[in-house]
Formats: C-alpha cells, sequence, structure tokens
C-alpha cells in the first residue's frame, strides 16, 4: 500500500508525495547544491553557518576567526594592501624608533644576520675577526663591535669574510686603534658597500666605563 501525502500551499493541496519523492524548486534537506541564493532571511547567518552574524553592516568588516564579524569604520580615500603600489599623498607617518638585537659573540664570528650590535671579551693572545651574512654590493652593511679588555688581545685589523677572502680596514684618520683598554670597553664602527671588499672602520669611544 502506497501512502500519500498531501502538499498544502495557502489552503491548496498542489501535489500528493510519497516517500522518496522531489517537489521541483524546493531545495531538499541536507547536503545539496539546489540553493543558489537566499532572500528575504530576517536572521544573520552565525559565522560557523558561514555568514557575518550581522543584519547589517557599515564600514569593514573586522573578526578573529571564531567569533562574529564586527564592522569598523571604514576610513576615506583609497586603501592601501600589503602588495600594493601606490603612492602615500598627505600622510603622517609616525616613526616609533630604530632597535637592534644585542648579540654577545660566542666565537669570532660577526653574523650580520643576527643583528648589528656585537660584544665580545677578549683575552690574550692573537685575535682576527670573520663577518658573515653581509649584503650584496650596492647595499650597505654596517655593526657596532663593543669590545672588552681589548688591550690584553693583538688583534689583527683584517675583516675576514666568512665565505673567504680578507678585507683591511680603512680607518677614519688612515690609522688603526691602538693602545686600547686592558680592563674596560672600547668601541668601533664599521660599514661595507661592496659585499665586504672595502670596509670603512671609525673609534666610536675607547676606555668607556
Amino acid at each position: 500500500m502506497t501512502v500519500r501525502y498531501p502538499l498544502v500551499l495557502n489552503g491548496t493541496t498542489i501535489q500528493e508525495l510519497q516517500t522518496g519523492d522531489t517537489v521541483a524548486g524546493i531545495a531538499v534537506s541536507g547536503a545539496n547544491s539546489d540553493i543558489t541564493s537566499l532572500t528575504g532571511l530576517t536572521t544573520a547567518l552565525s559565522v560557523p553557518q558561514g555568514g557575518s552574524g550581522a543584519a547589517t553592516l557599515t564600514g569593514i568588516l573586522k573578526g578573529n576567526g571564531t567569533a562574529a564579524f564586527t564592522a569598523v569604520t571604514a576610513p576615506t580615500g583609497t586603501l592601501v594592501g600589503t602588495t600594493d603600489t601606490q603612492t602615500l599623498t598627505n600622510k603622517t607617518i609616525t616613526a616609533l624608533g630604530s632597535y637592534e638585537t644585542k648579540v654577545a659573540m660566542a666565537a669570532l664570528d660577526i653574523d650580520l644576520s643576527l643583528g648589528s650590535y656585537f660584544t665580545k671579551t677578549l683575552t690574550a693572545g692573537a685575535t682576527t675577526f670573520t663577518v658573515s651574512n653581509i649584503p650584496a654590493a650596492g647595499s650597505v652593511g654596517s655593526f657596532v663591535l663593543d669590545l672588552t679588555n681589548a688591550g690584553l688581545a693583538t688583534i689583527t685589523w683584517t675583516l675576514s669574510v666568512a665565505a673567504g677572502g680578507t678585507s683591511t680596514v680603512k680607518w677614519v684618520g688612515g690609522t688603526a686603534p691602538s693602545s686600547l683598554t686592558a680592563s674596560g670597553r672600547d668601541s668601533f664602527g664599521f660599514y661595507t658597500y661592496d659585499a665586504g671588499a672595502t670596509w670603512t672602520g671609525y673609534v666610536i669611544g675607547k676606555g668607556l666605563a
């Protein structure tokens, strides 16, 4: 015996259905591809349902990936994206300051990928520094070398490039520093613009407290 169920619309039976029947134009329950648009919703879809959780939106959507989206006021003018090439006009950029990592050297290699301020305590003996991760020619690489008890060591002022080759430092005034502090700090600055082929050095201070 086939049991049929009436499908009533506005008080009028438009079709009798039995189990397994479908009605043209009406989406079935469960996973389906019948729904192509939604109109007339009075309750906003939540974020887990693929919506924003808001009935009306003004501005830009903001969300944290787990809760409902909220709207923030959009700035006037053109928005700048992270990959756009645009010219900023009449904008004020506030600098937050420049911060550098202090690197306490375990050995004698000055690795510019770690920072640009290096510290080292020296003991008696021959000392030659190497420099690694120097930027390519055309870009400037620079660093500060802060030495403690440098007067105890015999420093050869050539910066050996870790990848091979050496470069004699060209000192401001033409003379390498001498009479370094045996118990205390001396500080030096260096820069190169040709991938380490030429280094310029200068004394920041000797006998620093």
